[in-house]
């Protein structure tokens, strides 16, 4: 049940912001733990 992707059009500013930090944290942890597996 993804309610985001049904109510695109209907979602206000603030969601669309709150969105768009946590993609920008699950991309940065991403980044982070690439880097713990790569270095020794």
């Amino acid at each position: 049940m993804d309610k985001i992707s049904c109510r695109k059009n209907h979602r206000p500013k603030y969601v669309v912001k709150l969105l768009l930090i946590y993609c920008r944290i699950v991309h940065a942890t991403s980044i982070i733990r690439w880097w713990l597996y790569i270095l020794p």
